[in-house]
């Protein structure tokens, strides 16, 4: 299994385990109806929806060997008439830019305030600006990977499945991640979880790429500044490489293989 199949294997039975213990289902309950259910729950395109399927296809497969339990020969059956579902895909990707720093003020701008929504986004949308973390490496960001003291974190499962160390630049971001975890007031693994009605604290689980996404668009709304989850990486990209950091610094930030991935992603601003 090649490198990047291996990836979306993982972060597909990731997903799918975290949707079961939200949703109170069984892992091992992989009939049409609830990946379906899973499937749309994911704010991703058409291809990843496909993998996704097929992943979760394998797994049904090997169960279904199993013939002990005929119920899992049923439910493989199930997902192979399972189509993937074209609703709520996410649109065709945008041109891809790096915000100036007018804009990025105005966006880092928008949470500021007491409410526990707006300490998780302030924390959430400052770590993807001044860290250029990808939104799925911040979605699951456990507070066992944060030192705050040196403002440095270890993203444990990079594209490729790769760790590193990465630096949290600036002030902002140390700040509004210290009050969110004063905020939670409890031993929490996860940094960032869901917030119910109420303003009341879901449970102790990672956010989900589609939650993530859901935070920028509401931030790209209220500040008037239109841009992505990833649009975010790009500007801390850029403005690194602005400032005179060492492209091989800014790379090693980034999770880059390659020096020229890093340079494709700098924008003029």
């Amino acid at each position: 299994m090649g490198t990047s199949s291996a990836r979306i294997y993982r972060q597909t039975f990731t997903l799918w385990h975290t949707w079961c213990r939200q949703h109170a289902v069984g892992t091992l309950e992989l009939v049409a109806a609830n990946e379906r259910e899973f499937l749309l729950s994911q704010l991703v395109s058409k291809n990843t929806r496909s993998r996704q399927l097929s992943a979760l296809r394998k797994l049904a497969r090997v169960l279904a060997l199993d013939y002990t339990h005929p119920a899992w020969r049923s439910a493989y059956e199930s997902l192979l008439l399972l189509r993937v579902p074209a609703e709520g895909l996410t649109e065709q990707p945008r041109a891809g830019r790096a915000l100036n720093p007018t804009e990025t003020n105005r966006v880092l701008d928008v949470w500021a305030g007491p409410k526990l929504i707006q300490r998780r986004n302030q924390a959430l949308v400052a770590l993807l600006f001044l860290t250029g973390l990808r939104r799925s490496e911040a979605a699951v960001l456990r507070w066992a990977d944060l030192d705050l003291a040196e403002g440095v974190l270890q993203v444990r499962h990079g594209k490729g499945d790769q760790m590193r160390t990465a630096a949290i630049a600036g002030e902002l971001a140390l700040s509004a991640l210290k009050v969110w975890k004063q905020t939670l007031g409890e031993q929490r693994e996860y940094v960032f979880c869901a917030i119910g009605k109420g303003s009341r604290l879901g449970p102790d689980l990672p956010l989900t790429d589609h939650a993530v996404y859901e935070v920028i668009k509401r931030t790209e709304q209220l500040s008037g500044v239109r841009f992505s989850p990833h649009d975010a990486r790009r500007t801390f990209i850029t403005e690194a490489l602005v400032m005179g950091t060492p492209l091989a610094d800014v790379q090693a930030q980034a999770g880059h293989k390659q020096a020229s991935t890093t340079l494709r992603y700098a924008q003029p601003v």
